[in-house]
């Protein structure tokens, strides 16, 4: 049996809802972001050394993701589309720091 067959591979797209504070700035700037229980009701999401609680839910309707356009472009070519999803995660700061923010 070859290799190939034993593994199929599927890409997933999942739109992700971040608190405030996780920023595309934050994201590039990071030592690493992660996702753990991207399966689970209750997914996390690591950005450095903060970690976000999460939940996970259908989309109502498909949400989907277009190419941007190429440098140079006029604007007036079709956008192609790049991915496409029906689940959302959303996150949430842990209770612990929502608590010490609540008291400052």
């Amino acid at each position: 049996m070859d290799v190939e067959e034993e593994y199929d591979e599927e890409d997933v797209y999942i739109v992700v809802d971040l608190p405030p504070a996780v920023d595309g700035e934050a994201l590039l700037s990071a030592s690493s972001v992660s996702v753990k229980g991207i399966g689970t009701k209750t997914p996390q999401l690591k950005v450095g050394e903060e970690v976000y609680e999460g939940n996970a839910e259908p989309i109502i309707g498909t949400t989907m993701a277009f190419t941007t356009p190429k440098p140079g472009a006029s604007g007036r070519e079709p956008l192609e589309l790049a991915c496409f999803s029906n689940m959302k995660m959303a996150f949430s700061q842990p209770p612990a720091r929502r608590q010490r923010r609540s008291k400052s």
